[in-house]
């Protein structure tokens, strides 16, 4: 039986009574089938005979897992191969499927190592907390979008969805990572994210709750004070601002290296004198523009952040909403200039997506300057001089 496979035309398909199982092969790419069962699975098939060898079927994914589309993708790719003169000899040397596990060591030698570090940790913290107890032993081709929601439902129950939401994004870009590898045909779970009820990062600090930020900093020790401060002067991503090293600020600008930051582009911000005035004293012992001990540097953790909402008074925000409050601030100003507050915010502007982007190096640094100084002007009016 041979039909145009559509998701409406699956659905509606039921295994005769008389067979334990049958197929319908897709009118639109030779080869590829929907396998039925008595018990109601249906499943993407490929089957063909390769050259030179026998009649062979080949599982591509459940149907409702991978769309029609990602499963015709998968055929096209498996006719490619069959067709190749050598396809029956590297079945026979086949090398050992790949667990997991072994896939995600994998991803994590080769893949992670070019991700910014703040993504590449947090990648690794979900998959060795969530992801590889349940998963580590199971065959990389057994993988479903049920295997991930058993990991990730839990966790929305617990009311952690932005760690469910976590979890699945990982291991969503782990598999397609598969997929570039020729690990494994589709990924399973691509198109198919559930709504996570996540918090909006959208909390922009009035003038009023910046003075009152600034000044619970007080009571904190030098380090963790300047840390503070300077995060609601300079619209940095908390990471890429709390490990920066006195080598990196030449007296009137911090620069940040791509290694270092989120999109993986160096930045540089311009540090008023009044910003320069609240850095803390320079150690001796220590590369660390901001340390306790002189080894590692300065966490600006929840902890960190509950002590300054308690002394503060200030309704609940997070260290990142920094960069809403200064980017709102600045382009509610009559005069704005968004390109260069963009700058200021390592995004990549309008001007410089697509092909524009190709000719256009620009910088934007004078007027990225004059910004910052404007931002450093609107919260210095507001503190006072210390």
């Amino acid at each position: 039986m041979r039909e145009k496979l559509t998701a409406s035309f699956i659905e509606r398909l039921k295994c005769p009574d008389s067979k334990t199982q049958f197929k319908v092969f897709d009118s639109e790419v030779s080869g590829l089938a929907v396998r039925v069962t008595k018990n109601g699975i249906k499943t993407f098939i490929f089957e063909r005979r390769p050259k030179g060898g026998k009649l062979r079927q080949e599982k591509i994914g459940r149907c409702g897992e991978i769309s029609v589309d990602q499963a015709r993708g998968a055929a096209r790719r498996k006719a490619v191969e069959f067709d190749d003169p050598n396809y029956v000899n590297r079945l026979l040397s086949k090398r050992t499927q790949h667990t997991f596990g072994q896939a995600f060591e994998l991803y994590a030698s080769t893949h992670m190592p070019v991700l910014a570090k703040t993504t590449r940790e947090k990648q690794r913290g979900l998959f060795d907390r969530e992801v590889l107890p349940r998963l580590n032993g199971l065959a990389l081709d057994e993988f479903t979008r049920k295997h991930l929601s058993g990991i990730t439902l839990p966790i929305q129950q617990r009311g952690n969805h932005g760690t469910a939401s976590g979890v699945w994004k990982a291991v969503s870009a782990f598999l397609t990572w598969c997929v570039r590898q020729g690990l494994l045909d589709v990924n399973p779970v691509l198109g198919a994210t559930p709504k996570f009820n996540l918090r909006q990062r959208d909390r922009v600090l009035s003038i009023d709750e910046i003075r009152e930020i600034w000044h619970a900093a007080d009571v904190l020790s030098e380090p963790r004070r300047a840390a503070v401060r300077l995060l609601l002067l300079l619209p940095f991503r908390k990471t890429e601002f709390t490990t920066a090293q006195w080598q990196e600020f030449d007296g009137e600008y911090l620069h940040i290296p791509a290694q270092r930051t989120k999109s993986r582009r160096p930045i540089s911000i311009y540090i008023s004198a009044f910003a320069r005035s609240h850095f803390p004293k320079k150690r001796n012992d220590s590369d660390f523009i901001f340390t306790i001990d002189g080894r590692v540097p300065t966490r600006m953790d929840d902890k960190l952040l509950k002590r300054v909402l308690d002394v503060s008074g200030v309704n609940k925000f997070g260290w990142h909403d920094n960069r809403h409050t200064f980017s709102s601030h600045m382009n509610d100003r009559q005069s704005a200039d968004f390109v260069a507050i963009e700058a200021c915010l390592n995004h990549v502007v309008e001007a410089k997506k697509g092909i524009a982007g190709v000719y256009n190096h620009a910088t934007y640094a004078e007027r990225s300057r004059l910004v910052m100084q404007q931002w450093s002007d609107i919260v210095e009016a507001a503190v006072g001089q210390d």
